[in-house]
């Protein structure tokens, strides 16, 4: 059995019980379906890249993906009707539980600069969607042989039309979220310094001290916006 399906019996039910109250474990969200997609624009130029996109999603899945193909044809793209440009997986039982338990523990931290991950992805409906811009993350892909950058989607599809259900589960599965309670704490820090040293507060894209000393408030760091304080002209 899959760690995670495991740990969702013996760990994470109890505790949706206690959170939303609900005895019955039938009216409690689950994990149904993740969906796996890449979209591959330039294979109506190059097949070849097709082919990588495909072996890579066997290796990152564990099973061998469907090819998607073009619904119209588009003469601006010199896209046909019916012309393979992508390729997708649907993974469902112990393969789903597998594949979130190697994307929230290896693949994830490994991406550059990850701070944790929005949870305003939600499509109302329970339903959480997540984008990588490379999926040279995964470990199981050899650096050597996949050299091209290649981006993909991540749908994970649970059993309740509810956000916050669905944002708690996935949250109890090992989700990395962003800690939107440290973002204020930070902010706050940031206006007692502004007001404690007179200084004016700006949006822009670091932080820095008088004397173009750069200076941030250490490596876990989550702000969506971070702010350059300046001292007031007098």
């Amino acid at each position: 059995m899959a760690r995670l399906r495991e740990q969702y019996k013996e760990t994470i039910l109890p505790e949706l019980k206690t959170k939303f109250g609900r005895e019955n474990i039938l009216s409690l969200p689950r994990m149904e379906k993740i969906v796996i997609n890449m979209g591959v624009g330039s294979a109506t130029q190059d097949k070849k890249e097709l082919a990588d996109a495909n072996a890579a999603m066997t290796l990152i899945a564990g099973q061998k993906p469907v090819i998607t193909k073009a619904r119209k044809s588009i003469a601006n793209f010199r896209l046909r009707e019916g012309q393979a440009i992508g390729c997708k997986v649907t993974l469902r039982g112990d393969r789903m539980f597998e594949f979130m338990d190697r994307l929230f523990s290896l693949a994830l931290p490994r991406v550059r600069d990850f701070r944790g991950i929005s949870e305003k992805a939600f499509d109302g409906r329970g339903n959480y969607s997540l984008g990588l811009n490379e999926y040279g993350v995964f470990p199981e892909l050899n650096p050597d042989k996949f050299t091209r950058k290649q981006g993909m989607n991540i749908v994970f599809v649970t059993s309740t039309q509810s956000d916050e259900e669905g944002r708690e589960l996935l949250r109890m599965f090992g989700m990395p979220f962003k800690d939107s309670n440290k973002k204020i704490v930070q902010f706050f820090i940031c206006v007692m310094l502004m007001l404690h040293k007179k200084w004016t507060i700006n949006n822009y894209h670091w932080l820095a001290y008088p004397g173009n000393n750069p200076h941030h408030f250490g490596e876990d760091t989550a702000f969506d916006t971070v702010y350059l304080l300046e001292p007031l002209q007098k």
